[in-house]
């Protein structure tokens, strides 16, 4: 649209704008920019996980001010599941890795890829766990 505003003659708004001023042009910068800006955000955005023996916390940022941080103290046993927690992609529900130990629980990653789930979770689950159990590899539940 900005494109055809810039050569003379764009419809807008059910209107045939014929001469455009600076202040269409403002007007429709405006309205498109949080959609570009939704979609760059998304794109760079970051998740760190930090494992500790005291606990986790997952860090996930947009941009680096704003973001998500989720804490779990970890106790004696830490579970580690592939579950569906809500989200949903073409009516089809979505796995994130649920992570619970002294009866909370904290979910995160359905928007990661299924390999890199089940590799984080593997990750966790062995930093958890691996010593105690010879570092088996994780096997998603049904």
């Amino acid at each position: 649209m900005l494109y055809g505003l810039s050569r003379g003659v764009v419809r807008s708004n059910h209107q045939v704008i014929t001469n455009p001023t600076g202040w269409h042009f403002l007007f429709m910068v405006l309205f498109y920019a949080p959609f570009f800006l939704i979609g760059f955000g998304f794109t760079v955005a970051r998740c760190r996980i930090e494992l500790t023996q005291v606990g986790m916390s997952v860090r996930w940022r947009i941009l680096p001010g704003i973001g998500w941080t989720w804490c779990l103290a970890a106790g004696e046993e830490v579970r580690v599941v592939l579950a569906y927690r809500g989200v949903r992609v073409n009516k089809r529900p979505v796995q994130a890795i649920a992570i619970s130990s002294q009866g909370k629980e904290i979910s995160f990653g359905s928007m990661l890829t299924d390999d890199v789930k089940e590799y984080l979770a593997g990750a966790i689950l062995d930093y958890y766990q691996g010593a105690e159990q010879g570092g088996a590899p994780f096997i998603p539940a049904a």
